[in-house]
């Protein structure tokens, strides 16, 4: 308590400079616009907005605290150079008769090289943070982003250059004192994803949250200086180098004192309740605009003291008035020239790498960001499940797998397997899966009666994790411990000697548990999935141990090594993928062998939840000889929380720890 604490105590001076009301309203403004939401919207290169969309819901769906719920911005898909946060910035909820009004603010940026949009898609969602995580709304939204260039003007850019200097000495208190917490992984880095805050106190999640919302309003002052390099008048872009040169330093000779808030205004906000990530305060009138000299400097008409938020002269409310729309023509067209850039903070030029959808620029290493990046990261929360591999994901669901085959093992026999799952997310990182085999066995044999019988069941304990990113994308891995419960006798087919899971367990080796009646198994394994743009690469490694039950005929114990990898390709977002799979098992007990399987099909993704499968399978090893093409199908139901979950959800709110 005593570390938050030190906070409060962060001097005025750490901006140097005192900031009248009026000057915090129109840095306000100036980096965190709010915007009503609209189909076509426009965004100026390296500007930031707050859409801003309300969505009613009836009023029986909102029935907990407001402590118990979050928003979030999910399923995002964005054209080059626009970047949706995947942390709202803030939400509302209003009493509106049978009906709640919720309102979502949400920020997109562009990118400060950013030359063209196009069509943008998210889905805002309002979850319950309690028990499994229920939906209570979930709004799919489509804009169209038309980036238009930057015009600032000196007052804007002056905007900039102490709505940074405001800003920045919070979001470097935050982040030391969340690490002497324990959250190690906080990063500045513009968009940059907190670590798990599942475990932390409330006080220090909520602290989490409001550095956040420094950092992106760094950000944004930084991202309109670096456009502005850019810009075609000389007088702008030399202004925006002379401020970011100056951006960190605590000397601020040469640094042109031009009036920025002569005619701010703020208003105040509606009654509402406000739900995490951040409180809505109300904003009392600004006093009169500041008194503008003889000499042309700022006379402040207040005094700004870190820790005076209370009494309602330090804090920088955030504003429910959208941003009205610029009516200054634009300019001409913009022409990069990197001759008028501060060592460092160059902008992109043609043929830089932008692997992984990252653009970066980079300052100098002695400031407070050492190493500034613009990074464009699409982060997609799930993973395209693959055809048979197993699901690393953690999900409510369920699936119906078919799998059709014919076999020629002493006589011919059609060998069909069905398989029931289904699946349960416990939290975020941890489920319980279940699988119920079937085999349907109709012999060709004379009067001998077709057989429709369970397997073993599997039950799977797994646990998912993400791996450091590589190229933008945070590969997932997937811990699983499972157990196939036995179910003997084996099924004789009537009228003759021949056992049904002989025909079946040679069609369907890949699945070993299911069709060894007499046999109980315990297995570990792992599976793992990234993704690149299109290309979505999968693996899974077993080890199962099989042992007889008490009274079993065949009395033999062996070890099983199971393995599996996919390549896949999404040319169509998440509308459909094309798979190619490869399977394998070995068994090493009386007759060794190793067996495989390629297969070859797609799966698709309608009305959000519903994916169905088909592929065809071939057996390589020794049971092509008695079994051959084989088709197979599937009908999944999934509702996976890391769709509306990210890691760093789990936050309590506390209004009052920094104001």
């Amino acid at each position: 308590m005593i570390a938050l604490q030190g906070l409060l105590l962060l001097p005025a001076t750490a901006a140097g400079k005192s900031l009248t009301d009026a000057e915090k309203e129109a840095i306000k403004e100036r980096l965190a616009p709010i915007e009503p939401y609209a189909a076509k919207m426009s965004i100026e290169a390296g500007g930031t907005i707050i859409v801003e969309r309300t969505v009613e819901v009836a009023a029986n769906r909102i029935k907990q605290k407001a402590k118990d719920y979050e928003a979030f911005v999910t399923g995002i898909v964005a054209p080059d150079g626009v970047v949706v946060h995947q942390r709202m910035d803030e939400f509302e909820i209003v009493d509106a008769g049978p009906k709640k009004k919720v309102t979502f603010r949400y920020v997109v940026h562009a990118d400060a090289n950013a030359k063209s949009g196009g069509r943008a898609r998210v889905t805002l969602t309002l979850v319950e943070r309690t028990g499994f995580a229920n939906t209570v709304l979930k709004e799919q939204t489509t804009h169209w982003f038309d980036i238009r260039a930057a015009s600032p003007t000196a007052e804007d850019l002056t905007a900039d250059f102490w709505g940074y200097r405001y800003y920045a000495p919070r979001m470097k208190k935050a982040a030391s004192l969340l690490k002497r917490k324990g959250l190690s992984r906080i990063s500045t880095q513009d968009d940059k994803r907190l670590p798990p805050l599942d475990r932390v106190q409330p006080k220090v999640a909520s602290l989490a949250v409001r550095f956040t919302r420094y950092r992106m309003r760094v950000w944004s002052a930084h991202r309109h200086l670096v456009a502005a390099l850019q810009n075609p008048n000389p007088q702008i872009s030399s202004l925006a180098r002379t401020y970011l040169a100056k951006l960190d330093s605590s000397d601020l000779s040469g640094v042109p004192t031009i009036p920025f808030a002569a005619t701010a205004a703020a208003t105040a906000k509606a009654e509402v309740e406000t739900l995490e990530p951040v409180a809505t305060e109300k904003v009392e009138p600004p006093p009169p605009p500041a008194r503008v000299t003889g000499e042309g400097t700022l006379a402040p008409v207040g005094t700004y003291e870190y820790g005076s938020d209370r009494s309602g002269s330090g804090s920088l409310p955030e504003s429910s008035r959208p941003r009205e729309e610029s009516t200054k023509p634009p300019p001409g067209p913009v022409v990069a020239d990197a001759s008028t850039a501060a060592p460092g903070d160059q902008p992109k030029v043609e043929g830089s790498d932008t692997s992984g959808g990252a653009d970066v620029v980079v300052t100098d290493s002695g400031d407070l960001l050492s190493a500034r990046t613009q990074r464009k990261v699409t982060y997609i929360p799930t993973y395209f499940r693959s055809l048979t591999l197993d699901d690393p994901n953690i999900a409510h669901g369920g699936a119906i797998r078919f799998s059709w085959a014919t076999v020629q093992l002493g006589a011919s026999a059609i060998a069909s397997a069905m398989f029931f799952d289904g699946q349960v997310a416990i939290t975020r990182f941890f489920g319980i899966e279940v699988t119920v085999p079937t085999e349907y066995v109709n012999i060709d044999l004379p009067r001998a009666p077709s057989l429709f019988v369970m397997g073993n069941p599997l039950l799977a304990a797994k646990w998912r994790f993400y791996l450091p990113e590589i190229e933008g994308r945070a590969p997932v891995l997937t811990l699983r411990g499972r157990w196939a419960v036995p179910v003997p006798p084996q099924h004789r087919i009537p009228l003759t000697n021949f056992v049904a899971e002989h025909f079946t367990r040679e069609a369907h080796f890949a699945d070993t548990y299911a069709f060894f009646l007499e046999k109980t198994s315990l297995g570990l394994g792992t599976s793992a999935a990234w993704q690149y743009d299109m290309f979505e690469f999968g693996v899974e490694l077993h080890l199962d141990y099989f042992t007889p039950v008490e009274g079993a005929q065949e009395r033999t114990s062996f070890a099983t090594l199971s393995y599996g990898a996919s390549f896949g390709v999404l040319p169509f977002e998440d509308l459909v993928g094309f798979f190619a799979e490869a399977r394998a098992i070995s068994l090493f007990a009386g007759p060794q062998r190793t067996e495989f399987f390629a297969y070859l099909g797609a799966r698709g993704k309608f009305a959000e939840y519903i994916e169905p499968a088909l592929w065809l399978g071939y057996p390589l090893g020794s049971i092509s000889n008695v079994s051959g093409l084989q088709v197979g199908a599937e009908l999944r139901f999934s509702y996976d929380l890391q769709d509306i979950v990210e890691d760093d959800t789990r936050v309590t709110r506390d209004d009052t720890l920094l104001d």
